[in-house]
């Protein structure tokens, strides 16, 4: 007995009962105790179960409740009489209940009840959902002209996929038994003259487990020819596995030969056989046939059922087809008959309309036939419905052209009407406008709130668009949370274009501020609007016009998002400052030009107890460049991340070498830390990392944070800080007062200090406001026990208020302006 993957041969002696070869893919044997010894793949797969626990169970642990004495019984009979053919019941795994006519046969050598399935089916009421599916599809085409063929799934090479199934339509259609089909190829229908390119194009849409649509020309059991129309499609199981080919035929033997006769007619211009008759049935082409000479058209029933009307409810068929053809199409229809009287041929796709309204595709396909002079004198052609196949073609656009979670027009389609509209303005000189899109912090989201609101923001987002623009105008997603919106006919003057260009941008907004509204319960954050006018010439057009909205947004984006930036030519030299500028902090980070100026922290008595470490660039050509320069594009291009890093690490170590001077060992250094580096996952481990390497001690390290970091996950920024505050790091909230201030920070996160922007500190006392804001810090600070340093100050009238209203630390150009490492040194040997 040799197992192989498919199936199971059964060898002499046995083979002697059930003939030489004797095949079953589904196969089991049992002990006469009943327990499993072998098993097929095929009976593991449809029993549920695999070898290995099989091979552990007894066949009465899957015997249906009521049919075990009756198997036990057929067993029995197998060991007295040595063979018997049996019903067994049994149930699979997922308890769907199973019956099989099986051979069963007794080997005393062996001592085993070796059991092949004869015929394999589920007890009725639990048939599986193919078994099923073919029965209703056995019954539905009974009474149908449609041929139904399936196979297996592989081999897709030669020789092909075993059939599985022939309906009744095929077998009558081939002269063939069931039995004769059952087990061959689909090649068995193949002859002489079927086309092997045919047979090739079949073979590489099944290899890539394709749907395909041929014509083929196959051979009857006794040798005659007949055309098929093949509808092959592949079939998979619940986990997706392709399982079989289902092929749909159609006979259009009719149909190939009148097209042949066609040909046949035009060649020979015969006149006797100007007037083609054919079935109306011919797999349900209509024939239509015109007298250009006499302007006379007429139909065959066939076209009349095509229009979906009787032939009582026109006077002639032109009638008829006046009366049914979609308006939008008849002046294409008028073109097409024409060009088909001047070339010869007439080839159109058009919409008819029944009188129910449903509306229908049709191809119309004709050739013209001329008298000797060469003037047209005939028209002759068929008709056909397609609109399933336009169905099928409509889902496949949409699926190219279209996003399918917004149903925008995605970027293929966009750029397509981006050049159309700059043909159309090259030509009438009317200004057009391009809008480009983003939805601010919308990474921010995603991260908080998890892809699915992101979905629907952007859905949000992209009706909020759709219903700010005209009908004629274009509202795209052109990927992630990237919109584009064409606006066209803005008119010929150049001020009141600019002036209509900044109503639909504010529009666009509005609308989309309307959506955030109605819809509390999702998380919306603002949009920036780049854009630009253009009018005229199209060379190299779509590009630079992409190329104009992108700089416009990106720097809208840089003026803190919210806002509306339209295209001029200064944007470019603006760009090309920020590109320049962003080679120069990459060739600093290499080339370490970044340097740490120190600015002195003055306590009540007058002494530098701490400082806070400020960045500069020390340019070979430029020269010291301030942070101001050059930090807002360092955060915008995420090399904020590695200059940051660098700076940690410069502390650390200076701290280190601090620690064995008495005069300095004491002083604590504050280093800002941008929300990016914190937001980083390894924030925590590789600052611990850091410190540890260069022998830095932590409590001397004051980690200045802003409120912005806590609009995001606060719940993970409060895990991060208490961890590095059990390690020993302090933290400062940095800007106190300028942002979302709130009272649940101060409670809730471990922060040590306090800083007073420098914005409250420049105007006092002057500005009531400010002292009100200042007094209400310290006394928050004072109350919570944490350290309040003042920023900014830079006279001594500022001083002595701060010191009256209880603030004893202070930092600002009244003491000392940042400094070089060696002067800061020198300043604190001289303070303290």
């Amino acid at each position: 007995m040799q197992d192989s993957k498919n199936s199971v041969e059964v060898q002499a002696p046995v083979a002697e009962v059930v003939g030489q070869k004797y095949q079953s893919d589904i196969f089991f044997a049992v002990t006469y105790e009943g327990r499993f010894v072998e098993a097929s793949d095929g009976y593991c797969r449809l029993i549920g179960y695999d070898k290995r626990e099989l091979f552990n169970m007894n066949m009465s642990d899957v015997q249906v409740e009521g049919a075990r004495e009756k198997n036990w019984n057929g067993l029995h009979d197998v060991v007295d009489k040595g063979f018997a053919q049996i019903w067994i019941e049994q149930q699979s795994k997922n308890q769907r209940a199973i019956s099989f006519l099986i051979n069963s046969f007794f080997s005393s050598q062996d001592e085993k009840i070796f059991c092949f399935a004869v015929e394999n089916k589920s007890i009725p009421e639990v048939k599986s959902g193919l078994q099923l599916s073919l029965e209703l599809a056995n019954s539905l085409i009974k009474n149908s002209s449609d041929l139904i063929l399936i196979t297996e799934a592989e081999p897709y090479h030669w020789p092909g996929p075993k059939i599985v199934f022939a309906n009744d339509a095929l077998l009558k259609q081939t002269g063939y038994k069931l039995e004769e089909v059952i087990g061959q190829t689909p090649r068995m229908f193949h002859g002489p003259d079927t086309s092997g390119e045919t047979s090739h194009r079949i073979h590489l849409a099944l290899a890539k487990w394709q749907p395909i649509r041929e014509e083929v020309l196959n051979y009857t059991k006794d040798g005659k020819v007949f055309w098929q129309e093949l509808n092959i499609y592949p079939v998979a199981n619940e986990v997706g596995w392709f399982t079989h080919w289902i092929s749909i035929q159609r006979n259009i033997t009719e149909r190939k030969l009148f097209e042949r006769e066609f040909r046949e007619l035009q060649n020979s211009l015969e006149e006797y056989r100007q007037r083609l008759v054919i079935a109306t049935s011919a797999g349900g082409v209509g024939i239509w046939d015109w007298d250009i000479v006499n302007d006379i058209l007429i139909w065959d029933d066939q076209m009349y059922q095509l229009y979906g009307i009787q032939k009582e409810q026109f006077s002639g068929a032109y009638e008829a087809w006046q009366s049914g053809l979609h308006p939008d199409d008849r002046e294409e229809g008028e073109i097409a008959i024409q060009n088909g009287i001047n070339s010869g041929e007439f080839k159109l796709e058009f919409r008819i309309i029944w009188p129910d309204g449903t509306i229908r595709y049709i191809r119309g396909h004709a050739r013209t036939l001329k008298d000797s002079k060469g003037t047209a004198i005939r028209m002759i052609g068929t008709n056909w419905d397609i609109t399933e196949q336009k169905s099928a073609e409509n889902k496949a656009e949409t699926l190219a052209f279209f996003d399918p979670l917004t149903n925008l027009p995605n970027r293929r389609l966009f750029i397509d009407r981006l050049q159309r509209a700059i043909k159309v303005t090259e030509r009438n000189k009317r200004y057009c406008a391009l809008f480009a899109i983003d939805l601010d912090h919308f990474k921010m989201t995603n991260d908080i709130h998890g892809h699915n609101m992101g979905d629907i923001v952007l859905k949000l987002a992209a009706t909020s668009f759709l219903s700010s623009v005209r009908a004629g105008d274009t509202a795209a997603r052109m990927g992630g949370d990237e919109f584009m919106v064409l606006i066209e006919d803005l008119g010929s003057n150049a001020s009141e274009a600019a002036h209509a260009i900044k109503i639909v941008a504010e529009k666009i907004v509005s609308s989309y501020n309307e959506v955030r509204k109605k819809t509390s319960h999702v998380s919306m954050g603002s949009i920036s609007i780049g854009a630009t006018l253009f009018q005229g010439e199209s060379d190299g057009k779509i590009e630079e016009l992409m190329k104009q909205s992108d700089l416009a947004l990106y720097l809208a984006k840089e003026a803190g998002r919210n806002c509306i930036k339209f295209y001029d030519e200064d944007m470019q030299a603006t760009v090309n400052a920020r590109t320049s500028l962003l080679a120069i902090l990459q060739e600093a980070l290499v080339k370490k030009w970044f340097v740490l100026h120190y600015q002195p922290q003055i306590d009540g008595k007058g002494r530098i107890c701490s400082a806070e470490a400020l960045i500069r660039l020390d340019h070979p050509e430029l020269g010291i460049m301030s942070p101001g320069s050059f930090i807002g594009l360092a955060e915008s291009s995420d090399l904020i991340i590695p200059i940051s890093w660098w700076v940690i690490s410069a502390v650390c170590f200076q701290l280190n070498s601090w620690s064995t001077q008495e005069k300095l060992s004491h002083l604590s250094v504050s280093v800002n830390i941008s929300v990016k580096q914190f937001e980083q996952e390894n924030f925590v481990s590789k600052l611990i990392d850091i410190v540890e390497e260069s022998g830095a001690n932590p409590k001397l390290i004051n980690l200045e944070l802003t409120e912005s970091l806590f609009l995001g996950d606060r719940a993970n920024a409060i895990l991060k800080m208490q961890a590095l505050k059990d390690y020993g790091f302090n933290f400062s909230l940095d800007d106190f007062g300028t942002g979302y201030s709130s009272l649940s920070y101060l409670k809730s996160l471990p922060f040590h200090e306090l800083k007073i922007d420098q914005s409250f500190v420049s105007d006092i006392p002057e500005n009531k406001l400010n002292c009100d804001i200042i007094r209400i810090i310290i006394q928050m600070g004072q109350t919570l026990d944490m350290k309040v340093v003042a920023e900014g100050v830079e006279n001594k009238v500022q001083f002595q208020y701060l010191q009256a209203m209880g603030c004893h630390h202070y930092q600002g150009y009244l003491f000392s302006k940042p400094l070089p490492i060696d002067d800061f040194v020198a300043a604190t040997m001289q303070f303290n």
